[in-house]
């Protein structure tokens, strides 16, 4: 009982916290990304591809947040909440290392995946 109380803790956040972000990129990227001090020009080609990374974010998200009221999705939604955000956060590392040091906003987001995608997976490992 305890470990599905922990799981839904996990997924709770992980999931919306996703959702949020990959709304964001579908929906409204240059208001996102102007948090962090990026801006760009209306670009059909630049939008299709940021507005196509942010849709697969939100749906994998959804996967992750099915696991809060269906404890059968727990394997899939840990699997999916460590894959997605550990990707996304080692990505992150790997790009500071190619390009240089980003807006801090995106340093704090690339912890935040890091943090997220590491619970998924611990939890993930717990189950076996």
């Amino acid at each position: 009982m305890a470990s599905h109380l922990v799981q839904k803790i996990v997924f709770g956040p992980t999931g919306l916290i996703g959702v949020g972000f990959g709304a964001m990129l579908t929906f409204a990227p240059a208001t996102l990304h102007a948090t962090y001090g990026i801006s760009y020009g209306p670009d059909p080609s630049l939008m299709s591809e940021i507005r196509a990374s942010g849709a697969v974010f939100l749906t994998m998200s959804l996967f992750v947040l099915a696991g809060v009221p269906r404890p059968a999705l727990a394997g899939t939604s840990l699997a999916v909440g460590a894959g997605v955000f550990l990707s996304w956060g080692c990505a992150r590392v790997l790009l500071i290392a190619m390009d240089g040091l980003p807006d801090s906003g995106l340093i704090i987001a690339g912890i935040a995946e890091l943090v997220l995608g590491v619970a998924c997976f611990a939890m993930l490992r717990s189950r076996a």
